[in-house]
């Protein structure tokens, strides 16, 4: 049931996809568990927006700036719908989400991982063991 729903939301989003950049061609890694997540896969239109975002994300930073106003018109969506999206890929970890200088930045979690780590905002505990 979930393969048959998977595919065609995939077949939706390869369609909206071909509409929205047909001269260019590109190809995502989604994470398993956000495929096997029946509150994004349900919902064509959150699936799509996070695959957006991780395109939007590949640009080596493994961020983007985008505004709000410009993600909805990509996505063919309202900003209320995609404010709710954002919502809910934040909550569920898929998305980080930062505020500073004045610009929101929206972070894959390997980048989000990698940026407390350079800030030394994350503190690893090794344990030492006496032999």
């Amino acid at each position: 049931m979930i393969l048959i729903i998977l595919k065609n939301t995939l077949q939706k989003i390869f369609s909206m996809s071909q509409q929205i950049e047909e001269k260019n061609s590109y190809y995502i890694t989604v994470l398993s568990e956000v495929i096997e997540d029946n509150d994004i896969v349900k919902d064509k239109f959150a699936f799509f927006i996070y695959c957006f975002l991780i395109k939007l994300c590949s640009n080596g930073n493994g961020y983007c700036f985008a505004s709000n106003t410009y993600i909805s018109k990509q996505c063919k969506v309202s900003c209320r719908k995609l404010q709710l999206v954002l919502s809910l890929l934040h909550k569920k970890h898929y998305i980080a989400i930062d505020y500073s200088n004045d610009k929101r930045l929206i972070y894959l979690p390997e980048a989000w991982y990698r940026k407390l780590k350079k800030e030394n905002k994350i503190i690893e505990k090794i344990n030492d063991k006496k032999r």
